[in-house]
């Protein structure tokens, strides 16, 4: 096993090799397929061309960023299913709110708004630190 001098790495570092450290663990999980749906599927078009719908397969989360830009990862379909691991983190936008959640499992979430996104950001790497 090869050693790291980790007393020798800048905060910094050691902040971007623990963020790397937890998607590999991530990975290695045993998972098995769910089928994600947004919240808001089968709403009009009217519904999704008037407020702003997105969600991302998050693999990272990058707290010194304060807007959608924090969540690192692939979109998914807003008006279809889509096809998951039920180890993936998931953040939805909706007309409303924001959630971050795991899997299809809406239930255990944190849930905010645009007007506390900071904090939204913040309590969803803990909740993603604390699943892995």
């Amino acid at each position: 096993m090869k050693t790291i001098d980790v007393k020798s790495m800048s905060v910094e570092e050691l902040k971007e090799l623990k963020q790397e450290i937890t998607i590999e663990l991530g990975e290695r999980v045993e998972s098995k397929n769910v089928i994600l749906e947004g919240v808001c599927k089968g709403s009009s078009k009217y519904h999704f061309s008037k407020t702003k719908h997105w969600i991302k397969k998050v693999r990272k989360i990058d707290t010194s960023k304060t807007n959608g830009y924090a969540f690192e990862g692939d979109f998914l379909k807003t008006d279809a299913e889509n096809l998951i691991k039920d180890t993936d983190f998931i953040v939805e936008k909706t007309c409303g709110n924001i959630y971050f959640y795991r899997g299809n499992n809406k239930e255990d979430c944190v849930e905010g708004s645009r007007d506390n996104f900071v904090s939204f950001v913040l309590e969803a790497d803990k909740f993603m630190q604390k699943r892995i």
